[in-house]
């Protein structure tokens, strides 16, 4: 059964992947960062909504419960 509720860290994963995604678009590596930072920051974003997603999605399977757990 598919569940309408999206769990707050799944929630939050969504919004770092969303910050992910646009960080190139809004900090560029010669403004005031370099390309090193720009990059790290990047991969920091994209890392956090890694494990929200997975934090997350384990939550949501011990919460629903198994069907073989009766």
């Amino acid at each position: 059964m598919i569940r309408n509720r999206f769990y707050p860290l799944i929630r939050a994963g969504f919004l770092f992947f969303l910050l992910a995604s646009l960080w190139h678009w809004f900090i560029h590596p010669t403004a005031i960062l370099s390309d090193a930072w720009v990059d790290g920051i990047n991969g920091l974003l994209l890392g956090v909504s890694i494990g929200c997603f997975l934090f997350g999605m384990a939550k949501s399977r011990r919460e629903q419960g198994s069907p073989l757990q009766g």
